[in-house]
């Protein structure tokens, strides 16, 4: 796997949460208040950290990240 990418993608990331540490915080409260994923739930209190309307995903809407009311959730998969 060719890592050299890696540096380019952060470069262009335009919008970071103000403060990682409370983004942390408001994961856990997230997973557990849902029950997600560290992973989903990092996600989710990140984009929420930044004022984003709505989560969009790849994944099914079976998947348990679907279950976070506090931001609107969109999958790219269909049925």
């Amino acid at each position: 796997m060719k890592l050299s990418f890696i540096p380019h993608f952060f470069q262009a990331v335009t919008c970071w949460p103000p403060d990682g540490d409370a983004v942390v915080r408001h994961a856990f409260d997230i997973g557990v208040k849902f029950g997600l994923a560290a992973l989903d739930a990092l996600h989710v209190a990140a984009a929420m950290s930044v004022g984003a309307q709505e989560f969009v995903t790849t994944e099914k809407s079976s998947n348990p990240l679907h279950r976070a009311t506090d931001i609107r959730i969109r999958s790219t998969q269909t049925g």
